[in-house]
């Protein structure tokens, strides 16, 4: 039998402990996520004695996560994420679709447990916009990774 997990229902937060009232937004008409992950780079460690090219394993580098939305510009989350283009790292949550417990703050973030979740630093790098005839607004925000990226898996 064929095992997978369906993205329908996959939600992202931004975490924002310093943001009072707005600890936890959730974004908000996401159409797509993009590929990201752990890739390492290389360190070239070829010498005169090497027959052909060697390398080691270098840091790892957990890439630029890219999020398709529909356009709102009535949403407070893609209002907040605009204004953070270029500036600080920021906490995100993307919390996969086996259920739809939400992320909640009281004092501390509280992370469901019983949805695979992907914790991680990322710097917002630009939130573009753009249309076309017949269609609507549509936008990709870019959030580089910082760091590690911590995976739970539904318990």
């Amino acid at each position: 039998m064929a095992k997978g997990l369906k993205t329908q229902g996959t939600e992202i937060y931004l975490l924002d402990e310093t943001n009072s009232g707005s600890e936890v937004l959730k974004f908000g008409n996401i159409t797509d996520i993009g590929e990201f992950g752990p890739t390492a780079g290389d360190i070239d460690v070829t010498n005169m004695d090497s027959v052909a090219f060697e390398f080691f394993a270098g840091l790892v580098d957990n890439g630029t996560v890219t999020v398709g939305f529909n356009y709102d510009p009535q949403n407070i989350t893609q209002q907040t994420l605009t204004a953070l283009a270029g500036g600080e790292t920021k906490r995100f949550v993307i919390a996969c679709s086996e259920t739809g417990t939400d992320v909640t703050y009281s004092s501390i973030f509280d992370i469901p447990t019983d949805r695979t979740t992907f914790d991680f630093q990322a710097n917002v790098q630009g939130v573009p916009k753009g249309g076309s005839v017949n269609d609507i607004w549509r936008g990709t925000i870019s959030l580089r990774v910082s760091g590690g990226i911590t995976t739970q898996e539904a318990v």
